[in-house]
C-alpha cells in the first residue's frame, strides 16, 4: 500500500516533477487509502465475531481461562466440528475480562461462576485451559470443577508433549 504509493510519486516526479499536481492530493490519497484498508480489515473482524454462529449439537464446553490457552481452544474447537464440542463460555481469573468476550463467547466471571454456571446447566464439560497452573492451584481448581459433578479435563502444556 504505501509502496505502490510511494512509487505512483516517484514515476510522476520522473516524468513530470509533479507539475500540475497538488501535493496535497497525494497525502489525502495516502490518508485514505489507509483509512480504508484498515476499515475494511476491523469491519471484516466485526462482522466475523459479532455474526458468528454457534453449531446446533455437540457437547457445550466451559473453558476455564480466557487467555491464549484458552482462545486456542475455542478456534479449534469451532475449526473441528468433529470433536463435537461448542463453546459454552469462559471463566477466567482476571476481572478485568470479565464480561467481555472471545470472539463473540463470553466470559462469565471468576471461579465462582463455575458453580452458578452449573446449576443453571449451562454447559456439559469443563476444559481447564491454563497451562501455566502450578500443580496446587490446578489441583485446586480441578477439585472445584470436579464438584459440579461435570466431566473435567485439564489441558497440559504444549512444550511438555514434546520429546527432548
Amino acid at each position: 500500500m504505501l509502496t505502490s504509493s510511494l512509487l505512483s510519486i516517484m514515476v510522476l516526479w520522473g516524468l513530470t516533477r509533479l507539475e500540475g499536481y497538488s501535493r496535497a492530493a497525494f497525502l489525502l490519497d495516502g490518508i485514505l487509502l489507509l483509512l480504508f484498508t484498515a476499515g475494511s480489515r476491523v469491519l471484516f473482524r466485526v462482522f466475523q465475531e459479532t455474526l458468528a454462529v454457534e453449531p446446533e449439537g455437540g457437547r457445550r464446553l466451559l473453558i476455564v481461562g480466557a487467555g491464549r490457552a484458552g482462545a486456542l481452544v475455542l478456534k479449534e474447537i469451532r475449526r473441528d466440528a468433529s470433536l463435537g464440542y461448542r463453546a459454552a463460555g469462559f471463566v477466567d481469573d482476571n476481572p478485568d475480562k470479565w464480561g467481555r468476550r472471545i470472539e463473540g463467547i463470553r466470559i462469565h466471571g471468576g471461579r465462582d461462576a463455575i458453580g452458578r454456571l452449573s446449576q443453571q446447566d449451562s454447559f456439559d464439560e469443563i476444559l481447564i485451559a491454563i497451562p501455566s497452573l502450578d500443580p496446587e492451584e490446578a489441583s485446586e481448581l480441578l477439585g472445584l470443577c470436579r464438584a459440579t459433578g461435570k466431566p473435567t479435563r485439564i489441558m497440559q502444556r504444549i512444550s511438555s508433549t514434546f520429546i527432548h
